[in-house]
């Protein structure tokens, strides 16, 4: 597959994407995966994107918008039966639009801790050779927009409340996958974190 990873190389507000970036193209080249890397949200248009079969999105921008042509060319490159991966910060720009189609807004989040993440779904393909794992990490807390329609496989316990920490939803005929961990590069060098990466990638672009 050929895959478009997007982040915040040069400013990031809070996260950094060069050593994300490094990790999950490595990771991914290892796989026989082609890999491209920006943080030009002007690619974010029909055309540009239709050399792509997946998306993984990191883009950092607390207050800022992406705009409904972006998210439009997003919705209309998964409804034609492509994938994205958002990852943590990807949910935090102000648009609705983008909410919706994530399936959630955020609200808050708790300290950066140690937490204790639980597989909810251990048949799904996300899953695959993960088992409940410890990581340091902060844990986006969100508003459901569409429970009906998203698939939660992963779960943690945050002062006696079971969160969810990632899920899966079909958006046309196209795969998405949110992911509420995410907050560094630390993150991306746990093992099983990654393992979850690379599952998700595979299963939004099909190939399970």
């Amino acid at each position: 597959m050929k895959i478009l990873l997007l982040g915040d190389f040069t400013r990031p507000v809070y996260h950094p994407f060069e050593g994300v970036y490094r990790l999950l193209k490595a990771a991914l080249e290892r796989e026989g995966h082609t890999v491209d890397g920006s943080e030009d949200r002007s690619l974010l248009d029909d055309d540009r994107l239709s050399f792509y079969d997946l998306i993984l999105s990191y883009f950092d921008a607390p207050g800022g918008v992406l705009g409904r042509d972006a998210v439009g060319a997003l919705e209309r490159f998964m409804a034609s039966g492509k994938g994205l991966v958002a990852v943590h910060c990807a949910v935090l720009s102000e648009d609705p639009e983008l909410h919706r189609l994530l399936g959630a807004k955020f609200l808050n989040h708790p300290p950066y801790q140690m937490l204790r993440v639980q597989t909810k779904d251990d048949a799904h393909p996300i899953t695959d050779g993960v088992k409940a794992f410890d990581i340091q990490d902060e844990l986006y807390i969100m508003e459901p927009l569409v429970p009906d329609e998203r698939h939660v496989f992963l779960e943690c316990s945050l002062d006696g409340v079971v969160q969810p920490v990632a899920w899966t939803r079909n958006v046309g005929q196209g795969r998405l996958v949110y992911h509420a961990l995410g907050h560094s590069e630390s993150s991306f060098s746990n093992p099983s974190f990654m393992k979850l990466m690379v599952n998700s990638l595979h299963w939004a672009g099909g190939s399970n």
